[in-house]
C-alpha cells in the first residue's frame, strides 16, 4: 500500500536499530538452553555461524550498526534540517504521492527495438458531451466522447467516439458552426495532453450566423424522410430516426434565434416559441427508433402508428413558422 511505500526510510531505520539493539540483547534470553549448550560446549560452539557469533558480539554503539541507523534516518527526513527535503528524491514516473506527467518517460519493450517505444505518449485531449453532461438519461442514453489527437500519428479509438484534428475543430471554431457552440458551452474535459485543454485555448466561436442554411438543409433532410415513410419503404425504423434527428436539429439551429442562449437538448423542439406539432410520446418512439438503428438496441417501438401520427402532422407549417422568424 502507499502509506508502507512513504514512510520506507522510517522503516529502514527502526528496522537496523532492532537487528543492532534487541536481536543482540535478547537473543541469549530467546535461545534459553540451546544458547546454554552451545556456550558451554566448545564443539558446539566452534559450529556455530560466523553471522551468529558476530551478531552476538556487536554492540549497540559498534560503527556498521551506527552508521546504518544514520543512514536510514537519513533517508526518512529525521536528520539534517537545514533542508526542506534531505529524502532521496523518487525515481522519475515514480507511483507512490503525486504523479509529474513530465517526469513520465515512454515504456520501452524488453525484446525487439530498444529504441523504439511500446506504449507511445498519450498525446490526445477527451471530452464527453450531450445528454450526460446536461443530465439527460435514460435507458436507451450513451456517452458521447470526443477524442482530439495532437500528434500526427492516429490511434485506433472506439467506432462510436467522435474524432476530429485539431485543424478540423480550430476550423469549425472560426467558422461559428453550431457543433462548435455545442462543444463550447457543454463538453467537459476528462484528459488533456496539455497544461490548457485544446478547446479552452480556442476562446468562444465566431457568431453562428448560418442557422437559416442549417435549417433549409435540415428540412430538405426531413421531407426525404417524409417521402420514404409515405411510400411504404421497407427500412421504416431508420427513416422514423431520420425524422427525429430533423426535428430536433431544425430546433437547436432556431434556437439561437428565438432564445436567449442555444438549447441542444434532446426536448430542444418543446422548449422553443414556437409549438411542436407532434405528441411528445410520438417523438420519444421516434427517439427510440433512432437508437435501435444507430445503436442496436432493442426497444418495443409501434413504428406503424408513430409512422402515422408523423405523417399527419403539420409538419411542413412549422417549418415553414420558423423560417419565418429566424
Amino acid at each position: 500500500p502507499d502509506w508502507w511505500m512513504k514512510y520506507e526510510g522510517q522503516r529502514t531505520a527502526i528496522m537496523r536499530w532492532v537487528m543492532s539493539v534487541l536481536l543482540p540483547k535478547y537473543r541469549k534470553r530467546w535461545a534459553g538452553e540451546r544458547h546454554r549448550e552451545n556456550r558451554d560446549d566448545p564443539a558446539r560452539r566452534s559450529n556455530r555461524s560466523l553471522r551468529s557469533r558476530v551478531m552476538s558480539n556487536k554492540k549497540p554503539w559498534s560503527v556498521p550498526y551506527l552508521w546504518g541507523t544514520i543512514y536510514g534516518a537519513w533517508r526518512a527526513g529525521w536528520v539534517c534540517p537545514t533542508s526542506p527535503d534531505r529524502r532521496l528524491p523518487p525515481a522519475p514516473g515514480h507511483l507512490y504521492g503525486r504523479v509529474d506527467r513530465n517526469q513520465v518517460h515512454p515504456i520501452r519493450p524488453i525484446h525487439g527495438d530498444l529504441g523504439k517505444e511500446a506504449f507511445p505518449t498519450v498525446t490526445h485531449d477527451l471530452y464527453i458531451f450531450g445528454s450526460a453532461v446536461r443530465g439527460e438519461v435514460s435507458s436507451s442514453s450513451d456517452i458521447d466522447v470526443l477524442a482530439i489527437p495532437l500528434a500526427s500519428d492516429q490511434r485506433d479509438y472506439p467506432n462510436n467516439w467522435s474524432v476530429y484534428s485539431p485543424e478540423t475543430i480550430e476550423s469549425y471554431f472560426r467558422a461559428g458552426r453550431l457543433f462548435a457552440w455545442h462543444l463550447h458551452l457543454e463538453a467537459k474535459c476528462i484528459f488533456s495532453a496539455t497544461p490548457i485543454p485544446y478547446l479552452s485555448s480556442l476562446g468562444a466561436p465566431a457568431p453562428y450566423s448560418s442557422a437559416r442554411e442549417d435549417i433549409d438543409d435540415l428540412a430538405e433532410m426531413l421531407w426525404q424522410s417524409v417521402l420514404e415513410i409515405r411510400g411504404k419503404t421497407n427500412n421504416l425504423i431508420y427513416e422514423l430516426g431520420i425524422a427525429y434527428t430533423a426535428i430536433r436539429d431544425i430546433a437547436m439551429a432556431a434556437s439561437w434565434p428565438l432564445m436567449d442562449r442555444p438549447c441542444f437538448s434532446r426536448s430542444a423542439p418543446y422548449m422553443l416559441p414556437i409549438p411542436c406539432p407532434i405528441s411528445a410520446e410520438t417523438y420519444q418512439g421516434a427517439m427510440l427508433a433512432r437508437h435501435c438503428s444507430t445503436r442496436g438496441n432493442e426497444h418495443e417501438i409501434d413504428a406503424e402508428r408513430i409512422a402515422e401520427e408523423l405523417l399527419a402532422a403539420p409538419l411542413r407549417s412549422w417549418v415553414d413558422n420558423i423560417r419565418s422568424k429566424t
